[in-house]
């Protein structure tokens, strides 16, 4: 029985890394988020909540929105960000791991 395959794309399906806030010499430190964006996702979250649907922010990643979700991705990633090109997961700050 002769298999005809054919490959439709290729490519990296999903990819994982975390940023950290760095100081001069590029050591990672512990810093909470800005507390103005801080409470620009609780507002937006808290907003998509409200009406139980996603809610679009001024963010995009390649000229596509980021939608932020009602709920967060488990309990140290407290905000969601999603679009058909990326997830995005948010801590409010993130322990150092040597």
């Amino acid at each position: 029985m002769e298999q005809n395959i054919k490959l439709v794309g290729s490519g990296i399906a999903t990819l994982s890394f975390n940023v950290r806030s760095c100081d001069s010499k590029g050591q990672p430190i512990k810093q909470e988020l800005n507390e103005t964006l801080v409470q620009e996702l609780d507002h937006l979250q808290g907003e998509s909540r409200h009406i139980e649907t996603t809610v679009a922010t001024d963010w995009a990643f390649k000229d596509v929105l980021l939608l932020v979700e009602p709920h967060g991705a488990g309990k140290q990633w407290r905000w969601l960000l999603t679009s058909r090109l990326l997830s995005l997961v948010v801590s409010h700050h993130a322990p150092i791991v040597p």
